[in-house]
């Protein structure tokens, strides 16, 4: 037969399990410019590549550090180059999108980039945490767009295994610039879902509290 002094039980019980099943997720991210320092800034090899061809860069520094690979899906040539361009060579063919995997897949909680659309129309924001869950943020942009990304919720122990940025615009990307890799988890709130389970243990514990009361 349930009793009332029972709830606290019960609310503590519900906020260890879903602790322990909640699964963590990601959430739009757009950090100011003044936020980002060298250290978190990918540095690319230059040169021309073939399209669709792959390279590397390295993020906080020009030799050595955390390596990212990087595709980029173009019918043209593009150029990688220093801190960080990527760049459809003369405007030519279509350059929809690049997907950036870092080689250590639990070190990058958050992603950020700018870049240019020959037209407007959305920009695709799609990542790939440690446990292979996706999840992806669109946005419409303006040929020029400011810096968007993308950071996991804080405590969740998610890390960016792959993120993808890509667009459906009319002549895809003319550049992608100033990239951005980071280990630090700031601008972040705790998930709804843990936030409910501890409201509800709170609530139980304010029951057994009144009912403490009134027995008196």
């Amino acid at each position: 037969m349930f009793k009332l002094r029972m709830i606290p039980f019960l609310t503590v019980a519900l906020a260890f399990l879903g602790q322990a099943t909640v699964r963590g997720e990601f959430q739009a991210y757009n950090p100011p410019e003044s936020s980002i320092t060298q250290d978190m800034k990918l540095f690319l090899t230059s040169g021309t590549t073939n399209a669709g061809s792959t390279f590397s860069g390295i993020v906080g520094d020009q030799f050595v550090g955390p390596q990212i690979n990087i595709v980029a899906d173009a019918t043209t040539k593009v150029v990688a180059n220093g801190w960080a361009t990527i760049n459809n060579v003369n405007n030519g063919g279509t350059f929809t999108s690049a997907t950036f995997t870092p080689v250590d897949s639990e070190l990058f909680v958050d992603f950020s980039l700018r870049g240019r659309l020959l037209n407007a129309g959305d920009v695709k924001i799609t990542v790939t945490d440690n446990s292979d869950q996706t999840f992806t943020f669109s946005e419409p942009k303006q040929a020029d767009w400011d810096r968007i990304g993308v950071i996991a919720l804080l405590g969740s122990g998610e890390f960016i295994k792959m993120v993808t940025v890509s667009t459906t615009a009319e002549g895809g990307f003319n550049e992608l610039k100033q990239i951005a890799f980071s280990t630090l988890a700031d601008h972040v709130v705790p998930e709804p879902s843990s936030m409910a389970i501890a409201g509800l243990g709170a609530l139980g514990f304010v029951g057994f509290g009144l009912r403490h009361r009134l027995k008196k």
